[in-house]
Order: C-alpha cells, then structure tokens, then sequence
C-alpha cells in the first residue's frame, strides 16, 4: 500500500498511515485482519497500533482497533487553518 515519492519519506510514519486508512476503510478490525490485508507482520502492526493507542489516535475494543476521536480534533484545527473556512466564517457573521 506504501507509495514510492520522488522526495526521502520515513517508512515507519507511512505505515502507521497505511494502517490508519486501513482501519477506517475496514470500519474497525483485529490485528490478524490488518496484518492479511496490508501484508504486513502481526508483530510489526502491533507496534503501531500500540504507538497510535498511546497517543490516542486509535482505540481497541476488545480484540478490535478503530478510529480515535483524537483525529476529530486534528480535523478541527486544520479547517481553523484553511483561508477559504476563514474567509466563508466572516461572511457567514
């Protein structure tokens, strides 16, 4: 899932991505099911998913990963930052 760029990228942050994406196009899913859909190491994904849960990126219920609400925060302060919402909020008032 990992594509190549033209620029040095950091393989690990790409992955941690790819994992991310994959838990949102999943809707939800166990370590196992991860590690077949990205062909990756269950031992390799574990770490990431250890790494974003800590930071609060990701969540586990039971045996299952998903989506954290930390994103939603993230999601708010880039739309804060983008001028067309800035320029739109003004109008708007």
């Amino acid at each position: 899932m990992c594509t190549m760029s033209a620029q040095k990228t950091v393989g690990s942050v790409k992955r941690s991505l790819d994992i991310v994406e994959a838990l949102k196009r999943l809707g939800g899913a166990r370590i196992s099911e991860l590690s077949e859909y990205l062909n990756m190491t269950e031992s390799s994904i574990h770490s990431h998913l250890t790494t974003l849960k800590d930071e609060q990126y990701i969540i586990k219920r039971g045996d299952t990963y998903d989506i954290g609400l930390r994103y939603i925060q993230m999601g708010r302060y880039a739309k804060h930052q983008n001028p067309i919402y800035k320029k739109a909020k003004k109008k708007l008032r």
